[in-house]
């Protein structure tokens, strides 16, 4: 198939607007000028007018009884269709929402780990408890270091 030169493309195309009137005074005389240099675009022109021509005059066609039962159903299968895709949008953007506004359990940071453990005295028996004998309190930091204090 040969391809149009765009002169000429434009010019179909201003044939084609021109049949409906849709064509300004300047695109008229365009029109009017290419088809005057091009015998292809003239013929072009004559016959798009010559099938208009032809279809304006053909008697029109009523709907037949049995088409519109075909049209109603349809136009019901695509009201349905419709709304069980925005039913089913619905649901997915409030799920959407609903996880977009839980932090997840990865995010939050563990609480700190503090443990306290009271030693046994130092000296052990009846004579080294409570008498000033230090006892050594072991906490565990958040980094994992391990601290004795005396408590005395």
């Amino acid at each position: 198939m040969r391809e149009t030169p765009y002169p000429c493309h434009r010019a179909r195309a201003f044939a084609s607007n021109a049949l409906d009137g849709e064509l300004s005074e300047l695109e008229r005389r365009l029109l009017e000028r290419h088809r005057g240099e091009c015998d292809a675009c003239a013929a072009f022109s004559r016959d798009i007018a010559g099938v208009a021509e032809l279809l304006r005059a053909a008697p029109q066609e009523r709907y037949t009884v049995e088409i519109l039962p075909r049209l109603r159903h349809a136009r019901r299968t695509v009201r349905r269709r419709a709304a069980v895709v925005s039913s089913g949008m619905l649901v997915a953007a409030s799920v959407l929402g609903v996880l977009a506004s839980v932090k997840p359990l990865s995010s939050v940071p563990p609480p700190p780990a503090v443990t306290t453990n009271v030693g046994t005295p130092a000296v052990a028996g009846p004579l080294g408890e409570g008498r000033g004998i230090p006892i050594v309190t072991r906490t565990q930091l958040p980094l994992g270091q391990l601290k004795a204090v005396d408590d005395f």
